[in-house]
Formats: C-alpha cells, structure tokens, sequence
C-alpha cells in the first residue's frame, strides 16, 4: 500500500438560524476557514416552538489528511418548547470528486440527553446514518422529533476516510471532498404549510414577521386591489389568491426583500405557485444581486419580436428566429442548462380562450367563447373584435385571476421541457400594475420595455398583445423593438440561505433531496 494520498481539509463549525428549528452548518472546505466559531449556542423561536442548538466541541482544524483519517463532530438538538419538533439532517453543497469515492464514508451517531457522547468511544452510542460520502446533495436522516419538555438528542458525525492495505490509492491525490450539515425542521408551524429552509418557507416566514420599510408584511387582501388600481407607494405586502394548482402568494408593491441570486444571475420573485414552486423574473443577466444594475433587458433577435409571417404577434409559431419559443429556449439553453436540477418546466398560462364579442357588450355572464384558437390565424372567424381572456378580465371587468382558462405550456414545440418563459399580463397586475395605469413605482418597474406572455385581442388584421414600458404602464397593441424579460419557476425543494434583500439576497445552497 502507497499512502501518499494528501488532501488539505479544514473543518470548521457554523451556527445559523434557518426556519423554526435552527440550521446547523459544518463543513470540509478546502484551504479556506469561515464562519463564527466563537458562538457556541443559538436559540430560534418560532410561533410555541423553541429549538436550541448547541455546538460543544467548536474548535477550527487545518491539517492534511491520509487514509486512515476519521474526524467525529459532536452537536446536541434540544427542544425548549411547548411543541413537539420535526426535523431532518442534511448533507448540504456537496462535492466529492475522489475516483474512489466509496474511500469516504460518514457514520451518525446519536444519544439521548445533553453531551452524552465521548467522540473517544462510541460504542454506547446508537448508529442511525452511514453511507458513501455522497457526490451531491442528501438527507442523511429523515423525519427526526423532539417532543417538548427539554428533550435532547446528542449527535456526532464521524467522517472517515477508509485506508486499504493492498489498494493503490495514490490516484486520488489532489481530489477533494466537501460538504455542510444543515438541520431543518419539518412543518413545524401550523400557520407555514411548506418544508422548513426551503424558499417558499421563508418568504411566507418573513413576511409574517416583518415590520421594516419596504419588507413585504402578509395580508391575504391587499391594500389595493389588484385590477381596479395601481399599488400605493408604501405598499409591499406578501398576498393570497388562487391559481391552478391550490394558493398562491404573490408579491405586490414596493417590495425590497425579494432577490435572489441563482445561476449566477439576479432574480427578482414574483410569487409562490400553488404547487410550491416558486416564480422569478430575471433582474440581472449579467452579475448577482448585490453588484446588480437592473439590465434586465433581453434584446436577441427581439426588434419584431414574436411576429409570424403575415407580421401578427404570434408567440407560438415554430418557424419564426424571433418568436417567443425560440428566444426563451435559446436563454435556457445557454444560461441555465447546467441549473435544470433546481427548476421545474412548464406552468406557464397561454391565456388563448377568444370571445366573439363587442368590447362594449363584455360582462361575466354574456361573453361566448369561441374556443382555443391559434393566434395569428383568426380570420376565418371575424376580421376584427376578438377578445381574449385576459382583456375582457383587465379591461371591462377589472377582475384579473390567476386561473388559467387557455393552454398550459409545458414544452416546446420540439417538445424538450419548457423551463423559462416569462410573466402574464395578470400576474403583472398582481404585482401593482394596471391597464394604462401608469406606475413607476413597485418592483417591476425597471429601464425597459417587455412583452408578457398573454395576448390581448385580434384587431385590424393583427393580433396584440400586452406590454410594459419604462414608465410603468401595461399597454395593449401591435408593437415593435419591444424586448423580453425571462422567468423560471424554482423547485419547491431548494434550500437556500439570505433575507431577499440586494445586498443580501436569497441564495440556493441545494435541495431537500439529491
């Protein structure tokens, strides 16, 4: 056996606060040492629930490691609360690119009571995780509780890197392996009902909490109501409706804690969708957040931006350079094909239901549908004075909803999953617009002009569509050199760190599961 294998390791400890529980983080990285490893104790209250966390052995260790090497972290969970506490322990931003990777193993071990495990001897300890130091991601062990009246659990993670008498493993020489143990509860709040840690989490969490300038505060109706009026200046509320899949929580106003910076790019999130993904519009193509201008702008191929060949606005034609399948699938192929893992396709409202109706003689019970219709190609039904859904929702009736009643996009025409399109008129009108309504001021408003998914009428020969322009105005017409402004929908397992803020926003640190 060679035992020349050398990989500098630094173990440090990290103490953060994540969800009602408390995220505890240590980890492996290489030739760097962060973190507060001063602070030995936390405690994180949430609705009755209060978990404390303690670190005991919270020392910082720099040193090259061979086979042969084991490292044992110990950490007690302590409930201090009313409530019985949820949680399972994480394997958080993971890397291990041994060639031998089944060489690093880890072993949980745990214990009842308060610093009751002996890193020197744990025989006496029960072994509830071990595994192959995984390549990613992972749950290490699931679904642990804590019931009330101060029960503690200690753990101690022992990693190991395993030494072979009669295997060469001299080839995994400058590889490296790294990771962080989050702690996340589990539905432990009975007002919150999504995964702790994860994004949609938080921002109903904060939201609920908040009380600074600008940080969206919860309200299930908002002091304006969307459709009817543009946002007050001094609203930024988290708010409840309804779309396809259940509840959805929208941002509307002034909001300044909702960045986020993912693919190394800045976002700005819209809503949490009824299946718990959650919607964000880019904000920043070129930086993160916190360096981030606001040019938000997609301009490629966009000066007759989604025009069939007949010159109509037509968003689905397959064979256009610049229709709207073509662009956002170029964006998703170039900016986002190594991020797919975080995002889930399709969701996206096509709002192409047309009503054979005068605008005049629009109300909720006369209106008579013609059908789904294929926009550029109405002529065999009028020549002018169709109205789509979403006119008739923003424009005579003031009721937008984020019901869909049209196509549901989920792929593209060459039928590869549908990860980015971009926002509806009427998801816009949640956010704090109206139709010519003037608004410079909630968090959408930026330095250009894009289209929205969602057309609007067919209307002398053409077809239009809405828009938004640098002003703050949602607008309806046929139009040209209007430029586009993707969107994606994140995964409802993403785990991240951050408060949503520009000079600390969200940050996707990996998901709930590998």
């Amino acid at each position: 056996m060679n035992r020349k294998t050398t990989i500098t390791i630094c173990i440090v400890a990290i103490i953060m606060v994540t969800i009602s529980l408390l995220g505890f983080t240590y980890g492996f990285y290489i030739n760097r040492v962060i973190g507060n490893t001063n602070q030995k104790t936390v405690e994180a209250i949430s609705g009755l629930d209060q978990v404390e966390i303690t670190d005991i052995s919270n020392e910082t260790i720099s040193e090259i490691i061979r086979p042969g090497y084991t490292y044992t972290k110990i950490f007690t969970v302590k409930n201090t609360g009313d409530l019985d506490s949820t949680y399972s322990i994480y394997l958080m931003d993971v890397e291990n690119n041994f060639i031998r990777k089944e060489d690093i193993v880890y072993t949980l071990y745990r214990k009842n009571g308060n610093n009751t495990i002996d890193s020197s001897d744990l025989s006496t300890a029960e072994i509830v995780a071990s595994g192959i130091y995984p390549s990613g991601n992972a749950i290490i062990l699931k679904d642990e509780k804590l019931n009330n009246s101060n029960d503690t659990y200690t753990y101690a993670l022992k990693v190991e890197y395993i030494y072979h008498e009669n295997i060469d493993q001299n080839d995994d020489q400058g590889h490296r392996f790294k990771g962080v143990v989050h702690i996340y509860g589990t539905h432990t709040e009975a007002d919150n009902p999504f995964i702790g840690g994860t994004l949609a989490y938080e921002i109903l969490k904060s939201a609920k909490t908040s009380n600074e300038t600008g940080y969206a505060t919860y309200s299930e109706t908002p002091q304006t109501r969307p459709g009817k009026i543009i946002n007050g200046s001094n609203e930024a509320t988290l708010s409840l409706t309804t779309d396809n899949d259940g509840n959805t929580y929208y941002f509307r106003g002034n909001v300044i804690n909702n960045y986020i910076n993912f693919a190394g790019m800045c976002w700005k999130i819209v809503r949490i969708n009824g299946d718990e993904t959650t919607r964000l519009i880019l904000e920043d193509a070129q930086t993160t957040c916190e360096t981030s201008t606001g040019n938000y702008r997609g301009t490629s191929g966009v000066g007759a931006f989604g025009y069939d060949s007949a010159n109509k606005i037509n968003y689905l034609n397959p064979t256009s350079s610049t229709s709207m399948q073509a662009t956002f699938k170029t964006f998703q192929t170039n900016k986002l094909s190594n991020y797919l893992t975080y995002l889930e396709p399709g969701n996206w409202c096509f709002e192409d239901k047309g009503y054979n109706t005068s605008v005049t003689n629009l109300n909720a019970e006369g209106i008579t549908a013609l059908g789904s219709i294929t926009l550029g190609n109405l002529s065999s039904y009028y020549s002018s004075g169709i109205y789509y859904t979403s006119y008739i929702r923003l424009e005579p009736m003031k009721e937008p909803s984020l019901e869909c009643t049209g196509t549901i996009l989920t792929d593209f025409n060459d039928g590869t999953d549908m990860y980015v399109a971009t926002l509806t008129a009427e998801e816009t009108t949640f956010a704090g617009y109206k139709w010519a309504g003037k608004n410079p001021n909630n968090y959408l408003t930026g330095a250009y002009t894009w289209w929205t998914l969602t057309p609007t009428r067919y209307n002398n020969s053409k077809d239009e569509a809405f828009w938004v322009n640098v002003t703050g105005d949602m607008w309806t017409n046929y139009a040209t050199n209007i430029g586009y402004r993707p969107a994606i929908n994140l995964s409802n397992k993403v785990l991240i760190t951050g408060i949503g803020t520009k000079n600390e926003p969200y940050k996707v640190v990996g998901t709930t599961l590998q």
